[in-house]
């Protein structure tokens, strides 16, 4: 069984969902006459009733329908129809009897406590009527002496209030005044940050290509620590002249030195014009200086492709040659033969 909910929101709301009344009761007879099976006949009247609005329809000038009948006539048993709309079966199944008896039950509570507060309301009046019939007599001189009491301090207090609305007066206007202050501050500030900016832009950029530059020197030197540690094992293997390659001035003098000594000693290597030691790929020169390569075998005579990015065979004015296509990974360089002092001592074929 479905519990409806006879809260009064939930009354209120279904009332309101209701086709508004005042309702009434239309009663109405219809007679009818039927023919049996065997061929005689049955008449007779249908009293029916409706519940309806008293106000009309504006157009058809009827009730407005709230529960109708209709009636259906099979043989001699009459079948009953009832319409209605769902808002109205909702509110008519939640005022039930025991529903409308407990709303009674309730406004006749209310009505009974209603009746109580205005009969002791009543008695209070009586009480008091005495007290009210005297307030019109002279008071006492204890009395003429508390209102005297009373004005001065009247007066006083308006005194102070009149004070300390001046004083409001003065600490509004002193608040306009430090708010104009802080309004010029703030636009002096705004109008500094917009002068710095550019300058600040500036210095961000320089700074940006500043440590561009350092990256970049970084690279150089660690490319560079990396010849030098090359050369330092090829020349005098792992425990060579280079002992460190970092620290403080002292080892940067016995870099420098090292580095002047390794300059010798290439100089003295090439000086017959042959290219004695072979060097990692990663230092070979890509200015277009021609070198010879190794990739499995010595190729001669090859300069850096950039526009390609790669290592191609030089011959005459142009590129090409066999080794075309494998020279993108050769692993060590070295630079071509010096040319013959005197050209006449060349070796002829």
């Amino acid at each position: 069984m479905h519990d409806i909910d006879t809260s009064p929101a939930a009354l209120r709301a279904l009332a309101e969902a209701a086709t508004p009344g005042p309702w009434q009761v239309v009663t109405y007879r219809t007679p009818f006459s039927i023919t049996r099976h065997d061929g005689t006949t049955c008449s007779g009247e249908h009293v029916g009733r409706d519940i309806a609005t008293v106000r009309h329809h504006p157009q058809s000038h009827a009730p407005y329908p709230i529960v109708t009948l209709g009636i259906g006539v099979t043989q001699e048993t009459p079948v009953h129809f009832v319409f209605i709309r769902p808002e109205d079966a909702d509110y008519l199944a939640a005022v039930s009897p025991e529903v409308v008896l407990a709303l009674l039950d309730t406004i006749d509570a209310l009505r009974a406590s209603l009746a109580a507060a205005e009969k002791e309301r009543d008695a209070l009046r009586l009480a008091m009527r005495p007290a009210m019939s005297d307030k019109h007599k002279p008071a006492p001189a204890a009395v003429e002496g508390d209102i005297e009491h009373w004005k001065r301090w009247s007066d006083t207090n308006a005194a102070t209030a009149h004070r300390l609305a001046d004083y409001a007066k003065t600490l509004e206007v002193r608040l306009d005044e430090l708010v104009a202050e802080r309004d010029s501050i703030k636009a002096l500030y705004e109008a500094g940050v917009s002068a710095w900016q550019p300058v600040y832009e500036i210095l961000l950029g320089e700074k940006a290509t500043a440590e561009a530059r350092a990256e970049k020197a970084e690279a150089e030197r660690d490319a560079a620590r990396k010849v030098i540690a090359w050369a330092n094992n090829s020349l005098y293997g792992s425990h060579g002249f280079f002992l460190s390659l970092d620290g403080g001035p002292a080892n940067e003098h016995h870099l420098d030195n090292g580095i002047e000594e390794l300059k010798d000693i290439v100089r003295r290597k090439f000086s017959n014009g042959t290219a004695m030691i072979w060097h990692p790929i990663e230092t070979a020169p890509k200015d277009g200086t021609p070198i010879d390569l190794w990739a499995g075998e010595r190729i001669a005579n090859c300069t850096w492709n950039a526009p390609s990015a790669c290592w191609d065979e030089r011959i005459g004015t142009g590129y090409g040659g066999k080794h075309w296509a494998v020279m993108s990974a050769p692993t060590h360089w070295m630079p071509l033969p010096a040319a013959p002092t005197n050209p006449e001592d060349a070796p002829h074929a």
